[in-house]
């Protein structure tokens, strides 16, 4: 079997938020930043690069696991739709069983166009679409049983797209991406390579579901977008591997199962649709500025 080399980078385990915070700075933080790295079990950095090599090629599809290509359409959470893909992707990897979940679910009970898996573990998971299949307006969190769910979730961060080889091995990822080129927006196949397309910019999220390279060696990424089977080929798009194209390597995540049970927890309470408002974020930043640099005159009050 032909390999390729790439470098390993070491899971960092993150504590859980619901450890006591006694320092109140690092209160605020938790606060500020709970809803961008929510329910985050490990963030890899580029730290610890250890080689290891990889099959030469993964096609997540040829095993069965991937659900058809979905048509968001008019849809306004393309978001929501990656996220259930990855879920439903991880839970056939798991248990050889495929099951289409329901996005619609997702839309009702949480924050939309909100990278939210925290949410998603907060209704215990994803339920399947034939049970809820259209949303309803308003989130009815027992209106479906939960058939999967996952217990971490991966955070990746300041990586070279070629670094995610490692994890596509074990499941699907959430990527994020600039999809706003005409050239992207026109693809129709062979290996997207415009370099024109911002790598901080993004846009759009997308499942990443496997990589290969064509006959003349170049490497790509193949990744499940959600706007039909007209576009692209038959959906997906090839992406040129090992230079971030379109930023797919800066937002990326990816759910993961640790237990051997995969049957989840029903939800136990209704979730917040709504983050914090802003103005409390705006608050608490301010309170944070105010302590790290006045922290002389605070402590001379006493």
């Amino acid at each position: 079997m032909q390999l390729v080399k790439v470098s390993v980078l070491e899971y960092h385990q993150v504590s859980n938020w619901n450890i006591f915070v006694y320092i109140f700075s690092k209160f605020i933080i938790a606060c500020l930043l709970s809803d961008l790295f929510a329910s985050v079990g490990a963030v890899i950095n580029r730290e610890n690069l250890e080689a290891q090599e990889f099959p030469l090629s993964l096609d997540w599809r040829s095993k069965g696991v991937i659900a058809p290509i979905y048509d968001q359409g008019t849809s306004p959470d393309v978001v929501a739709i990656v996220m259930v893909e990855t879920i439903e992707s991880l839970h056939a990897i798991k248990t050889g069983n495929l099951i289409r979940g329901s996005v619609a679910r997702v839309i009702d009970c949480c924050q939309q166009y909100t990278i939210d898996y925290e949410c998603i573990a907060r209704l215990g998971g994803i339920c399947r679409d034939s049970d809820y299949p259209t949303t309803r307006g308003t989130c009815e969190p027992n209106a479906c049983t939960p058939f999967s769910t996952f217990d971490k979730l991966v955070v990746f961060r300041g990586l070279d797209d070629e670094q995610l080889l490692p994890f596509i091995q074990n499941a699907t990822l959430l990527v994020s991406i600039d999809a706003e080129s005409f050239n992207f927006l026109d693809y129709s196949g062979g290996i997207f390579q415009d370099q024109t397309c911002s790598s901080t910019s993004i846009d759009d999220v997308l499942q990443l579901v496997g990589y290969g390279q064509n006959e003349m060696n170049e490497p790509f990424w193949i990744v499940k977008n959600s706007w039909g089977r007209n576009w692209g080929e038959d959906g997906y798009i090839r992406i040129l591997r090992g230079k971030n194209i379109c930023g797919i390597a800066t937002q990326v995540y990816q759910p993961l199962i640790l237990s051997k049970t995969t049957t989840p927890p029903m939800p136990t309470t209704t979730p917040s649709t709504a983050s914090r408002p802003f103005y409390l974020q705006v608050s608490l930043l301010w309170m944070l500025f105010f302590f790290t640099f006045h922290e002389n005159i605070f402590f001379n009050w006493f």
